[in-house]
């Protein structure tokens, strides 16, 4: 069950990725998915903080790319970090597990 979902997000911070750099493509979407990742980014950086880690890159990469999808504020190059983290989490659970059982 954990795998669909890290595979759910990994997809959406792909999706925001790709938002971000064509915002025309997904604007039907992009509000809900801004929302998403704002709520997600939030919650992991929060939780972070609470146990005193303060490097949580992949919740900052969340909030800013959820403040970027709702403001419309453009920030250079930037679609590259939630594609990278969306690969990087489908990669990371997947990569290990054998399919061919």
């Amino acid at each position: 069950m954990i795998q669909i979902i890290l595979l759910v997000f990994g997809l959406i911070d792909i999706l925001v990725g790709v938002s971000i750099l064509y915002p025309g493509i997904l604007s039907s979407i992009s509000f809900y998915m801004a929302v998403i990742v704002l709520l997600k980014g939030i919650f992991s950086f929060g939780s972070a903080a609470i146990k005193n880690y303060w490097l949580d890159w992949m919740g900052a990469v969340d909030i800013i790319a959820g403040i970027v999808l709702l403001t419309g504020f453009s920030i250079p190059y930037f679609w590259v970090l939630p594609i990278f983290k969306g690969l990087y989490t489908i990669l990371r659970h997947y990569a290990d597990q054998s399919f061919l059982h």
